[in-house]
């Protein structure tokens, strides 16, 4: 028990520190660009926090024909994860249809204990979704950020 509740609170705090992160990076930008428009004033009310964040990087920063997150696999795991994460927080972790049919369209193995009609997930999982937030940071920062300041690449690293 002790380790799944770990889990579910490493499920929580990874996808916060997500949306931390992403708010200050949105923050970050648009205050060193006065021509980017705030996200208050063109985003909708019906977005949240990572989905708004996202979505604004990929309207506004984004410099490429292909989406770089919204409507990819990664974003699907993502939205995911959130679903999985506002069931743990809203709803007691209670197993819910939504969560499993999602689970079987992204081909994600899900475990639940039935006796306590609850998801239960493992340190496995949680890595899982840590390497998915580290990916999307990645993401938001090498094909965002940096084509939108038309970064070739990081001096000092070393790109071998």
């Amino acid at each position: 028990m002790e380790v799944e509740m770990s889990c579910l609170a490493a499920i929580v705090m990874l996808l916060s520190l997500l949306e931390s992160t992403l708010l200050r990076l949105t923050r970050e930008l648009i205050e060193s660009d006065s021509d980017l428009p705030k996200l208050h004033d063109v985003m909708s009310r019906k977005d949240n926090g990572i989905v708004k964040y996202l979505k604004y990087f990929e309207k506004y920063i984004e410099k490429q024909e292909n989406q770089f997150i919204v409507g990819t696999q990664k974003y699907d795991l993502l939205m995911f994860w959130l679903k999985i994460r506002n069931n743990i927080v809203h709803n007691n972790n209670i197993i819910t249809s939504e969560i499993l049919e999602d689970a079987k369209r992204l081909n994600m193995d899900i475990y639940t204990n039935k006796m306590a009609n609850k998801f239960s997930f493992n340190s496995e999982d949680v890595m899982a979704l840590g390497n998915l937030c580290g990916s999307t940071l990645d993401d938001c920062i090498e094909k965002g950020l940096y084509c939108y300041y038309s970064v070739d690449e990081i001096v000092g690293v070393d790109q071998s």
